[in-house]
């Protein structure tokens, strides 16, 4: 009697057959593992501009001692700025809305500031910043809200 060695063509075929489905799946999970890392990157950096957006309001609100900030100034300070609908003033009604865009990575990312009055404290402001930008078609958006004190004067 002889012993045969080795495997068939049908076993080879059925082998080959679902390590290819292996290969496809698993580059499949890395493909959309990629695409999750790109939209991540894209919110992170939004992120990283309304952290820097709130950063240039509160530089220029705490650099200075006036009660009053004209809308000029504002568009100097914060980068990108296109429109300032008006002055920010300290005492109420204060109502500012700044808007504009930025590009990073040759993606441009549009900004919003709303500045108002926070109820029953005077010196006190709410700022929320909203950074939306396109992606595959798509517009996607970042809502950051917080509040400015004024700086006591010494």
């Amino acid at each position: 009697m002889r012993i045969k060695k080795g495997f068939s063509l049908i076993e080879v075929f059925f082998a080959l057959t679902i390590m290819g489905m292996i290969c496809v799946l698993v580059c499949g999970v890395f493909v959309h593992g990629i695409d999750a890392l790109k939209k991540s990157r894209y919110r992170v950096v939004a992120i990283n501009i309304a952290d820097k957006k709130f950063s240039e309001l509160r530089y220029l609100l705490s650099s200075t001692y006036l009660n009053t900030i004209s809308a000029t100034d504002l568009q100097s300070s914060i980068e990108g700025t296109d429109t300032v609908s008006a002055g920010f003033n300290w005492t109420p009604p204060c109502s500012v809305t700044i808007s504009g865009k930025e590009t990073v990575d040759r993606k441009v990312y549009s900004f919003t500031i709303n500045v108002k009055d926070y109820t029953g404290i005077n010196d006190l402001k709410k700022v929320d910043i909203s950074i939306s930008w396109g992606e595959a078609g798509t517009t996607h958006h970042v809502d950051i809200s917080s509040y400015i004190a004024k700086s006591r004067e010494d």
